[in-house]
């Protein structure tokens, strides 16, 4: 004899999680047949059952779910609809539970007197454990990415330094070696006049005074090429009067164009290491603008709003287009000088940024922030910087 049975109980009991039917007192009225990946189809007989027994069948009543379970029926006189996760160490197994509040008709006609509420318990044990495995693998990927960040961070400052080792070298061997050289020659030359001139010579010592007068001017060249390799103020007495002093210099040999300093830092605001990349990005830009910009006021600014520290130079020059950064012909658009601006400032932890518009002029700005400023500080520390080495 075929059994016929409720269409809307056979769709019940066909879902994948485990359903069921509760009355006022949260006790059973009927359950669906899966599962739910646990002991729990031992339910299908027990009608009448509160739920938290259903579950834990030995279990005293402290654990986690049924805690979660009486917390979440009393707020359903509030509330129509709950939902929450049990981690449920009896049974190894996370659920994810929906308490719905019967509504008038949403129960079937048979149980519509007695139907109160519907919970519906669902596994995703296996879906938690794979997003724990995820988020595991992504914190290990995201550490592996701050280590090599931070070696690479240190590989930068390490070849910043022996560039600038090897510019000091370079510097003192112009001035200790060529530079004095040439001041011995022009000695003995001028040295040699004198003689000829006390002897009362008729020989024409101008062809040698000229000589001398080229000497010198060589010997002053020396000079300041080493200055720029090797800024000696820079360790004596400073970023900001360096700064100053480059400033000067750069009106005193370019009069058409005004200098406009700003200075809202302190020397401590700025890492040993960072002083050395400020000072190269402003000496690249005032080459650039002198070669390119055909301005007649540039603004120099240093300064620490909030805790950023950041370096902005802008001229009111002729400017040029920018081209997207993804076209080829960008690369071959920016110089060789503002690529090397980038790239020191980014081997730095640093942003930098260009704008530019013909006619308007051209803004380089180059911003740290209060992390990489501590990173920069704390690099100096472990290098050694700044001590008697």
């Amino acid at each position: 004899m075929t059994t016929h049975r409720d269409p809307q109980e056979l769709s019940v009991e066909s879902l994948p999680q485990l359903i069921l039917l509760l009355d006022e007192e949260g006790r059973l009225i009927r359950a669906n047949r899966s599962r739910a990946g646990s002991r729990l189809s031992l339910i299908l007989n027990t009608k009448g059952q509160e739920v938290h027994k259903l579950v834990h069948e030995m279990c005293s009543g402290d654990c986690a779910f049924n805690i979660s379970w009486g917390k979440s029926w009393h707020e359903l006189q509030h509330q129509d609809l709950l939902e929450w996760e049990v981690a449920d160490t009896l049974l190894d197994k996370v659920f994810r539970l929906s308490l719905r509040r019967l509504l008038h008709g949403d129960a079937p006609p048979v149980e519509a007197e007695t139907g109160h509420a519907v919970l519906m318990i669902t596994d995703i044990t296996q879906p938690r454990q794979a997003h724990l495995s995820l988020r595991d693998r992504n914190k290990e990927m995201g550490d592996l990415i701050a280590e090599f960040r931070l070696r690479l961070r240190a590989l930068s400052s390490k070849l910043i330094l022996a560039q600038e080792n090897e510019r000091r070298r370079i510097a003192s061997e112009l001035h200790d070696g060529i530079a004095q050289s040439l001041s011995v020659i022009k000695y003995g030359i001028e040295h040699n006049i004198e003689l000829l001139k006390a002897e009362g010579k008729s020989t024409d010592v101008r062809p040698l005074s000229g000589i001398v007068d080229q000497i010198k001017s060589v010997s002053e060249e020396v000079r300041r090429i080493a200055r720029n390799l090797a800024p000696s103020m820079l360790d004596d007495f400073g970023i900001l009067a360096t700064l100053g002093w480059l400033c000067s210099e750069f009106q005193s040999m370019h009069p058409s164009i005004s200098v406009e300093r700003y200075n809202q830092v302190t020397e401590d605001d700025v890492p040993v290491l960072l002083k050395v990349a400020i000072y190269r990005l402003l000496q690249e830009a005032f080459n650039n603008i002198a070669k390119h910009a055909e301005a007649s006021v540039v603004r120099v600014r240093l300064e620490m709003p909030g805790d950023h520290l950041i370096l902005t130079v802008q001229d009111n020059g002729k400017g040029f287009e920018l081209l997207p950064l993804d076209s080829g012909a960008a690369h071959e658009h920016v110089s060789l000088g503002l690529r090397n601006m980038r790239e020191r400032v980014e081997a730095t932890g640093g942003n930098f940024e260009l704008e530019s518009k013909s006619g308007v002029g051209t803004t380089i700005r180059a911003a740290w922030s209060a992390a990489e400023l501590r990173l920069l500080g704390d690099e100096a520390v472990g290098d050694g910087v700044g001590s008697d080495r």
